[in-house]
C-alpha cells in the first residue's frame, strides 16, 4: 500500500467511509484507488470484499480486512506545515517485488524525482528521508534527512535523478521546499572535534574499510563537506586512490586531513613496497600515521620485519607516526624484543558498547599507547560484519538516547570518545555523518550511564 488519503485533517483519528487508499495489485501491476468502506472481508479472508473483481485468485486483485478486526493502524504521512512543492518519484528496476519471506533479496532501485509548481530563478532543496521515524512535521526544521539536493529552477518543473540507491523493501520519501526555508545545518569545523593529546588525531575518523561505501570517493567528499578532518584506510582496502579523488573533488588538500593507513604483516621488502604504494595512491609524500594491520603473519612475513620498515618510513618522513592494529599484550611483548622505536603510538582494535577488550585497553594505557576503536557500532571480533548484532539494538543504548534526545548511534559513539578513545566509523548518508561528528554539543553522559553502557551485552 502506497498511501492513505483523506479530505479531513490527518490529525482527525476518525475513519471516514470516503477516505481512500492507493495500493498496487500483484495480478496486473496496476495502481488501484479504494475507499475504506470497500475493504471489509469475511474472517476467511477470501478476497471477496466489496468491488473485488471476478476471475481472480484469493487476495490477488484486492487486499481486504477481516470484518471482525476492531483496531486500526496509524500511518505516519507527510503532514508537513510550511511551503512544499508537488514531488513525484518514478523508479527503475524490477516490476515484481521479490519474495522476501522465501529468502529472495530486495531489489536495488534508483529513482527520478520530478518537482512541479516551481518559479524560474528560485532555489529549492529536495530532501530524501529513508524512513517514517525521521519525517519532519514542519519546513522550519528538516533535520533527519538521508540526502539532500539543492538546485536553481529554470522552468516550472525539475527532474532530479537520485544517485543513491534504495531497496524495494524500504520506505523512501522526498520533500521539496524553498532552499531558504530549510538551510543545511552548519558543518562542524575541525576546532569542534577534540583531538588525542600529543598525537593530533581527531577523535572521529571516517573509516573506509567496512564495505558500506559503494563509492569511497563520494563518501570522502561527503565527510569533508560535513566537517570531518580524519580518514582511516589501509593497503588491503584498495580505496586509497578513491580517497585522493574524493579530497580533490571536495577542493581540499590531503595535508588538511589526518590520514591513517595500514600495511599487512609482510616481509621487509614487501612492507617497503606497501608503504610506497599507499603514498602513491593517496597522492601524498607523507601520511600522519601508518599501522601494522594485523600481527597474524603468513609464510616468511614477520611483525619485526614489517615494524623495521615502518621505523624507516618514520625516519624518512613518510609517516609522522607509526603504530599497530589488532594487537594484544603478547603481540606487544614479542614486538618489543626487536623494536627500535617503542612504544607504538596507537593500537586500533574492534571496540563497541557490548564488546571491549578491557585487558588490552589497560595494557595500552599503562604503556602510553593510544587505544583506538574500529567497528564502534557493530560489536565483536569481526565487528564490521555486525554478525554479533548492532549496538543500536541494545535496549540500554536506546533508553539513554531518548534521555539525551539524540540517536542511538550517537550514544554508542559518545561512550567511546568520552573515555578519550578515538574511533573510525563508516557513514551511510549525510545526516548520519553529521550525527557522528556531533558528539559534544549536547553534553556528557553521566557516570551511571557510562557504567550501564560498559556493562551492556550484545544480543
Amino acid at each position: 500500500m502506497w498511501g492513505i488519503f483523506s479530505n479531513h485533517s490527518f490529525d482527525d483519528e476518525t475513519v471516514y467511509d470516503d477516505d481512500w487508499i492507493l495500493h498496487a495489485s500483484d495480478q496486473d501491476y496496476l495502481p488501484y484507488f479504494r475507499t475504506l468502506n470497500s475493504l471489509p472481508d469475511s474472517t476467511r479472508m477470501e478476497g471477496n470484499c466489496l468491488h473485488a473483481g471476478s476471475g481472480f485468485g484469493k487476495n490477488e486483485m484486492y487486499p481486504c480486512f477481516d470484518e471482525d478486526i476492531t483496531y486500526g493502524l496509524a500511518v505516519l504521512g507527510l503532514n508537513i506545515t510550511g511551503k512544499t512543492f508537488p514531488t513525484y518519484l518514478s523508479t527503475s528496476g524490477a516490476v515484481s517485488e521479490p519474495q522476501i519471506r522465501s529468502g529472495e533479496r530486495p531489489s536495488q532501485l534508483t529513482g527520478a524525482v520530478t518537482v512541479t509548481g516551481l518559479t524560474g530563478g528560485s532555489r529549492y532543496t529536495i530532501y530524501r528521508y529513508d524512513g517514517t521515524d525521521t519525517l519532519p512535521t514542519s519546513t522550519a526544521s528538516m533535520a533527519g534527512y538521508a540526502h539532500s539536493h539543492t538546485f536553481m529552477a529554470t522552468a516550472t518543473h525539475y527532474v532530479y535523478t537520485d544517485p543513491n540507491i534504495f531497496l524495494s523493501s524500504s520506505a523512501v520519501y522526498y520533500v521539496t521546499t524553498p532552499a531558504a526555508a530549510s538551510p543545511h545545518p552548519t558543518p562542524l569545523r575541525a576546532t569542534a572535534i577534540p583531538k588525542v593529546p600529543g598525537l593530533g588525531l581527531p577523535l572521529v575518523s571516517l573509516g573506509t574499510g567496512s564495505g558500506m561505501h559503494a563509492d569511497v570517493a563520494a563518501a570522502t567528499e561527503l565527510w569533508v563537506k560535513v566537517g570531518g578532518t580524519a580518514i582511516d584506510t589501509a593497503y588491503v582496502y584498495g580505496d586509497e586512490d578513491a580517497i585522493a579523488e574524493g579530497l580533490a573533488n571536495a577542493g581540499v588538500p590531503a595535508s588538511s586531513m589526518y590520514i591513517t593507513t595500514k600495511i599487512p604483516c609482510s616481509t621487509y621488502a614487501d612492507a617497503k613496497a606497501h608503504i610506497a604504494s599507499n603514498l602513491k595512491d593517496l597522492k601524498v609524500s607523507v601520511v600522519n600515521l601508518t599501522l601494522i594491520h594485523n600481527p597474524r603473519c603468513q609464510g616468511a612475513a614477520s611483525v619485526s620485519a614489517t615494524w623495521r620498515a615502518l621505523e624507516e618510513a618514520k625516519a624518512a618522513g613518510q609517516s609522522v607516526e607509526i603504530g599497530v592494529s589488532n594487537f594484544v599484550e603478547s603481540d606487544f611483548e614479542t614486538l618489543k624484543r626487536t623494536a627500535t622505536v617503542w612504544p607504538p603510538v596507537l593500537n586500533q582494535c574492534s571496540m563497541s558498547v557490548g564488546y571491549h577488550d578491557d585487558a588490552t585497553i589497560k595494557y595500552c594505557n599503562s604503556n602510553k599507547i593510544t587505544y583506538m576503536s574500529y567497528s564502534p557500532l557493530c560489536g565483536g571480533p569481526n565487528g564490521s560484519s555486525c554478525q554479533h548484532g548492532s549496538v543500536m539494538d541494545i535496549p540500554v543504548v536506546q533508553q539513554i538516547s531518548k534521555v539525551h534526545n539524540v540517536s542511538s548511534a550517537q550514544i554508542a559513539l559518545k561512550w567511546i570518545v568520552q573515555q578519550g578513545i578515538p574511533l573510525a566509523t563508516a557513514v551511510a548518508n549525510e545526516q548520519y555523518a553529521r550525527e557522528d561528528l556531533d558528539l559534544w554539543s549536547w553534553g556528557d553522559l553521566s557516570a551511571d550511564e557510562m557504567k550501564k553502557l560498559a556493562d551492556a551485552k550484545l544480543g
